[in-house]
């Protein structure tokens, strides 16, 4: 017989990855951070304010000197974005490329993905489980 799901290591391993994201989603809409790598022909950031994460490559020289910065900003109430902003957006050009995901198309990433393994084990387990009882000597 094999464990029930909810005492599945995977299933506990898979419920952080959930809280964070949820927390992320949640927790500070008007607060940014941003982490930039500035090098000296090309620049990345990227970049979470609470409803979706920024992702910015520039193949151009960068607008600072050339390090690693962590930057943190806050926003007034006027410039929070929507619960459920636009769920994917991509822009590419000639020197670089923009990419913008929502938090709420992470989790619908994320949790199917989470219960389709979780699923998929417990499937493997009980066939396991089936073959190994199949093959008993007396059975």
């Amino acid at each position: 017989m094999i464990r029930p799901w909810y005492c599945s290591r995977l299933f506990w391993l898979g419920i952080p990855g959930l809280v964070f994201l949820l927390w992320s989603w949640f927790a500070y809409p008007r607060r940014g951070m941003d982490l930039i790598w500035a090098g000296t022909d090309r620049w990345m950031c990227l970049r979470d304010n609470g409803r979706h994460i920024f992702i910015a490559y520039q193949a151009l020289p960068p607008p600072g000197k050339p390090g690693f910065v962590i930057r943190q900003d806050t926003c007034g109430p006027e410039q929070v974005d929507p619960l459920l902003p636009p769920a994917i957006k991509w822009r590419t050009g000639l020197q670089g490329f923009n990419l913008v995901v929502a938090y709420w198309t992470l989790l619908l990433i994320y949790l199917p993905a989470w219960l389709a393994a979780l699923a998929s084990s417990q499937r493997r387990k009980a066939r396991l489980s089936r073959r190994a009882a199949a093959e008993m000597p007396g059975s």
